[in-house]
């Protein structure tokens, strides 16, 4: 079995192991959260929970991405995790929106999204020399951002987004039209996600959570 058709299936039982777990102690939500927070202010967090550098990811897996969708939100987070991202943000979320069925009150729950880098509204776009579809759901093109900035359910760290502005497209159109080739895209995003992480850039056009392509 490949490792890419093994990977996201093992990271589902993974999430279900732990609320198999969860259920079998009687954890609460509020001991789920506990757990989540001592998480991420633990040593084990940092930027690889929520994006890749190119030195990060794991080669010999990019292959085994799926490219074919041309800009869907739940397929760029899987290819993340197919190249090497770690799933502990997702789990948690999980577990807690388990504890929330109905769409409009999970949407209370969830404080992080996945975002292109790259938005998908560039592609096609006559200034820049890629085909950006062929690329613009592989994991170096992602970065999970908090849409909230209240700490008691925000599980990813960085300032928080919503969806993408103008403003912010414009940017990313002129920092990647001079690539003349998908290999000198990806240091340019290592240098744009950790600007996104760190607050220097920002793609918020609101803060809601985008339910409609799924919170990945």
């Amino acid at each position: 079995m490949s490792v890419a058709i093994a990977r996201f299936p093992k990271k589902m039982t993974k999430a279900q192991n732990v609320r198999r777990k969860m259920d079998k102690n009687n954890l609460s939500e509020d001991e789920i959260l506990t757990m989540a927070r001592d998480f991420r202010n633990s040593q084990n967090y940092n930027y690889k929970c929520q994006y890749l550098l190119s030195n990060d990811i794991i080669t010999a897996n990019t292959d085994y991405q799926d490219l074919s969708q041309g800009g869907n939100t739940w397929t760029l987070y899987n290819n993340m995790l197919i190249l090497g991202v770690s799933d502990e943000i997702w789990i948690y979320e999980y577990l807690i929106c388990g504890f929330r069925k109905r769409k409009t009150e999970t949407s209370k729950y969830i404080r992080s999204q996945t975002h292109h880098v790259i938005p998908k509204s560039l592609i096609g776009d006559c200034s820049i020399n890629i085909d950006l579809k062929s690329i613009i759901d592989d994991g170096r093109n992602g970065i999970i951002l908090p849409t909230t900035t209240n700490c008691e359910y925000n599980f990813a760290l960085g300032t928080a987004h919503g969806n993408h502005s103008s403003d912010y497209d414009s940017k990313i159109r002129k920092i990647i039209s001079g690539c003349k080739c998908v290999e000198e895209l990806w240091p340019l995003l290592d240098s744009i996600k950790s600007d996104l992480f760190n607050g220097s850039c920002h793609l918020t056009k609101s803060h809601k959570c985008n339910l409609s392509t799924n919170s990945r």
